[in-house]
Formats: structure tokens, sequence, C-alpha cells
């Protein structure tokens, strides 16, 4: 009888171990082989949590079928996988196509009755064994930040790892300590200092030489410049659509003093400070108050311009956010009042005579977006939410599977049906992306002319800016700013 051997460890270090390295299950499965007077054709040795293993299951299973193997041999069956799921599929696929299936140390061979029991008793075990795991794993880095040690991965800028606990980078501490020393000391904003750190060529931690803002606020918030070592901030979680979401965590562990600090203490709070008021400062409301937010980009890079105050006026004004952000492109600033003035000025005028290709083209448009948020935008919405719902089903229908209420293969034939509707439901999708797409009819064409036309009235006659903005934003596409030149270009194209 032909078979073959899988040997797998979760890591490295088990690999070289005694009693799970791979040497070790390759020689017990040698010797049970020899015992029963099967011919051994090979070893599968891999590196993989038990947990995620599905590829490499797969992998087994087109050997088994390619090469005629007839008894797949482990030392452990918790060695296969440690999922029940995963383990009860994986042997009904072998046994679909005449392969059996032994465990050495469990003494498992599922061609009697009793095998199969011992089979499932085992997988519920090596299941339960999975789930205590990851609970010890927990619990055992967050026992680790309490004594201070850092769990491993990419340190903090500024530091590098002695043993597992952090030290200041001879490179990049002074760095730190510089950029304090300009926030909080010379009252530079992040974007001046990530301009002078790009001019002197020095790099971020990820390599690149261009540093960000952004970058520099989180770097000024980071507990580790300060030596405290925080543990458990952030936790990720999925919802049932599958996303994964990570939000902020009320119970996180902080160690004081638990590194050697960059910076004293009352120089980080004061950062913090800071930081904190100008936020408060600067924030804006949802809504914005500017006519033409979202729709202004610079001419030079085409990054969005955004919004700043200050100077002598104190008026707002557009300024390329590259620049504004990291000091990059260049100083392209422009007055609010005046860029919305050219646009509003040049729109209700090339309204009041578009030319032909104009309005078909912005019919086009409108009577895509018409029919995306009309019926087909919620047959679609209708249609995603019932993918959902499949997803939920299927989750449901493993855990029938666990608890005993499915047979194998009830759970394959739910499976099976769930599958098939999740084709039909993708296939209507697709419909409905080309019906989106189609050319206005004739009586669509003229009522959209119709209401063309009464656009700048409506324009004119609207309350709020907010009314005003969503009004542009159905005509203009985006608005580019170079050198005080003022360029608009509408839906369908024209500019």
């Amino acid at each position: 009888m032909r078979a073959l051997g899988v040997a797998r460890v979760s890591t490295q270090e088990q690999a070289t171990g005694d009693r799970f390295s791979i040497p070790h299950q390759r020689q017990r499965i040698t010797e049970y082989c020899i015992q029963r007077g099967w011919d051994l054709v090979d070893v599968v040795e891999y590196v993989q949590s038990g947990g995620s293993n599905y590829r490499e299951l797969q992998e087994i299973l087109a050997r088994v079928d390619h090469e005629q193997i007839r008894v797949v041999v482990v030392n452990e069956l918790d060695r296969l996988a440690r999922d029940m799921v995963s383990t009860l599929l994986f042997l009904e696929d072998l046994q679909k196509v005449g392969c059996r299936f032994a465990a050495v140390a469990d003494d498992l061979d599922l061609t009697t009755p009793d095998g199969e029991l011992k089979m499932m008793i085992l997988s519920v075990f090596a299941h339960y064994f999975r789930k205590q795991l990851a609970r010890k794993v927990k619990g055992g880095l967050a026992e680790r930040a309490r004594h201070g040690k850092h769990h491993g991965g990419r340190p903090p800028y500024g530091f590098q790892f002695n043993g597992d606990k952090l030290e200041p980078h001879p490179e990049q501490a002074p760095v730190v300590r510089q950029i304090y020393e300009w926030y909080v000391h010379e009252g530079l904003g992040a974007r001046e200092i990530a301009k002078r750190l790009n001019v002197q060529g020095i790099p971020t931690q990820t390599g690149r030489s261009q540093w960000a803002s952004t970058e520099i606020l989180r770097l000024l918030r980071k507990p580790a410049n300060v030596g405290d070592l925080q543990h458990g901030a952030l936790e990720f979680y999925k919802e049932r659509t599958g996303v994964t979401h990570k939000r902020h965590r009320e119970d996180a562990v902080i160690i004081r003093d638990a590194h050697p600090a960059i910076v004293d203490r009352v120089t980080w709070e004061t950062a913090q400070r800071i930081m904190q008021s100008r936020g408060q400062r600067s924030g804006r409301s949802a809504d914005s108050p500017y006519l033409l937010s979202g729709l202004v980009f610079c001419g030079y890079c085409g990054k969005p311009m955004t919004v700043i105050k200050g100077g002598r006026n104190r008026q707002p004004r557009y300024s390329c956010r590259s620049y504004h952000m990291s000091g990059l492109c260049q100083p392209n600033t422009v007055p609010v009042a005046e860029v919305e003035q050219a646009v509003v000025d040049h729109w209700l005028q090339h309204m009041a005579q578009p030319t032909p290709s104009e309005i078909q083209a912005w019919a086009e448009w409108k009577i895509g977006q018409d029919r995306t948020y009309d019926e087909t935008l919620r047959e679609r919405h209708r249609l995603e939410r019932r993918l959902d719902e499949l997803r939920t089903m299927r989750q449901r229908a493993e855990d029938a599977l666990l608890q005993g209420v499915f047979t194998i293969p009830q759970f394959q034939e739910a499976q099976t049906r769930l599958d098939q509707e999740k084709e039909r439901i993708q296939g209507r999708l697709q419909q409905l992306a080309h019906e989106m797409q189609r050319p206005p009819s004739t009586e669509e064409a003229q009522r959209l002319m119709a209401e063309l036309a009464a656009a700048p009235d409506a324009f004119r006659a609207a309350a709020t800016v907010h009314e005003r903005r969503e009004l542009v934003k159905q005509y203009i596409n985006r608005v580019e700013v170079q050198a005080g030149t003022v360029t608009i270009q509408y839906r369908g194209g024209s500019s």
C-alpha cells in the first residue's frame, strides 16, 4: 500500500526540538509504515500553524489523487490540523478518493467504527487545545509587557533592541530629540519639521527619504520616547461581513520607565498639551463652510489643496496639501474667496450656453448617478446584504457541524447550496454594473436638459453652503489652481 507521511511544526523552534521535531515525526512515521508493510513514498514537511494550513491540506489531497496514495500517515492527529471542521472535511475528502488515514501516536485507523469515534473525540481536543493556546499566548504577551519586555516586531523609531528590551538608537535617537526641540522649544509646526528633515535627507523608519506631518505627530505621541511601554492599546475585530477593523482599548497596559527614555517627561507632556491645544483650535466640522471643499487640486502635483488660515489678513487660503504637510511641491496658495468667485462666475456663464456635446455628456453622467441612487442602488444593496447573510449562514453551518447537529454530508449539501446562490448574486451584480452604463433615452435627455437650464436659478435660491456645494458637484468634477490660474473640469470631460 502506497503511503504518504505528513510532518508539521508550528514554528521554526519546534522543527529542531525533541518531541515535535521534523526528524522525530519522520522516524515515527517510517517505523509505523514498516511495521504494517506499507510503501512510504514520501514525507511532506512544512512549518505552518495548524489553524491556517488550508493550502497545505489541498496540496496533500492533490498528491494523493495524482500519485495514487492509499494511506496518509501523521505522527499525531493535531499535526494535521487543530481545527475540527478542517480535520473532518479533510478526512472526508480522503475517503472519497479511497484513501485511508492513520495517526501513529493515537493508534488511529479509520477503517473501523471505533477508529472513527476515536478520531472525532481527538479532533474535539485538538480544537480545544488551539483555543487554549491562543489565550495563553495573549496572556503571555501581556505578562511580558508588565515586566517591561517588548514582544518583538519592529522597534519604534529612535530605538533598537537590546535583548527583549528597548534602548535608544545611536543614529535615530538624536533625530527624535531634535524633533521635540523644534516642536516644544522653537514652536515649529509638524509640516515645517517634516520639511527640515527632508531637506537634510534624513530617512524615515521605513527607509523612505520623505517625511510627512502625520508621521511627525505620530512620533511625538509615542509613550516609548519617554521610557513607557504600552501594550494592547489596539484590538482588532471582524464584522460579520469579514472586514477587519481596529479600535482603541481602555484597559491598555502602560508600564512607566520600562526602558531608557529619549526625552524627559516634562518635554513629552508639554508636546502632548501643544498637540491637544492646536488640534482644538484647528478642528473642522463635518459640514465644511467652503463651497468647493473636496474639489480643489494643485495644478503642479495634482494633490488636493487644503484650506489654511493665518498671515496678516487672517483670510482663508487654498494651499497645496503636499507642500503644507511635507514641504514638497511649491507654495501654491490662493485666497478661497478668489477661487470660489472665479468658479461660480464661469460656471453660471457656462451653464447659460452649453454645447450639445456637453449637454449629452452631462446627461449620461447624471442618468448614471440617478440610476445608481434609485432602484439600481437599492437592488445592489439588497444583494450585497444577502451576500453578508450567506457568509453568516456558512459560519452557522460549521457551528452546527461542530455541535453534531449536521452530519458531514448535510454540511456539504448546505455548503453547495450557499455557493450556488452566491454565484447567482454575483452574476446579477455584474449585470447591474452594465445596465448603469447604458446611454440615456430621448425622454431622459430632455428632462435633464430642463434641469440643466434651471440649475443657475437653483444655485442662487439655495439657502446654505451645503446645498450649493452639492449642486456644484453635480456639474463640476474638479478645480485645478496653478500660478493663480483656475481651471475647471466639468462632468463629461469639458474644461
